[in-house]
């Protein structure tokens, strides 16, 4: 064995050992699901994953603390970059063929990200998301249109541009393209996209 498989195999015993004793869990049910978290260091980490052929990859230089992942339906897709830092952080990807990809060097402490309908959440790099906040594609219920009877709130793709920073408590709404080196204020709803370089509030 030579000196970079040495290290690869001790950093994933590392890893193992961090999510053996901070009571990280890992549940799945269902077929065809694959994990990708060997070399991640996960500190008291829920994970949940259900359904068919969902795919969880979390890269192995990436620390979360707290909080919980749940896949639930099929051919879902959660990535988590490398060098992230989540803290308390709920991530929920659901329905079918839905994906959300948190890009490299990002962090958040206590926020919500949900990816539903067979849509795209996607997080740039190096971005920051605080305490309270909440971004999703979906609404997450039907609104029927009584004279047609269609619906008049389907899902739409959010994406956050790279070294954007989502403020306490803000909420992202389906269909915002947030730009890079943006500012969402405090308390926030951002129903429509953010120019770059801008401050919104």
């Amino acid at each position: 064995m030579n000196a970079i498989d040495f290290r690869s195999v001790l950093t994933r015993l590392r890893a193992r050992l961090i999510r053996f004793r901070s009571g990280t869990r890992v549940r799945v049910r269902g077929t065809g699901h694959r994990l990708a978290i060997e070399g991640a260091r996960l500190f008291g980490v829920t994970i949940e994953i259900e359904g068919a052929g969902n795919e969880l990859t979390i890269d192995p230089t990436a620390r979360l603390w707290g909080g919980t992942i749940r896949l639930t339906g099929e051919n879902g897709r959660c990535v988590i970059g490398d060098h992230c830092k989540l803290r308390g952080v709920s991530l929920i990807v659901e329905d079918k063929a839905s994906r959300l990809v948190i890009k490299r060097q990002t962090s958040g402490t206590g926020c919500r990200i949900l990816a539903g309908e067979g849509g795209l959440v996607e997080i740039g790099e190096d971005c920051m998301m605080s305490v309270g906040a909440d971004i999703r594609n979906t609404d997450g219920h039907s609104v029927i249109d009584l004279g047609s009877g269609e619906r008049v709130n389907p899902a739409a793709d959010v994406r956050m541009g790279d070294h954007a920073w989502i403020g306490l408590g803000v909420q992202v709404l389906k269909g915002v393209h947030v730009g890079e080196h943006s500012i969402s204020a405090a308390g926030s709803v951002v129903v429509a996209d953010v120019p770059p370089n801008t401050i919104v509030a």
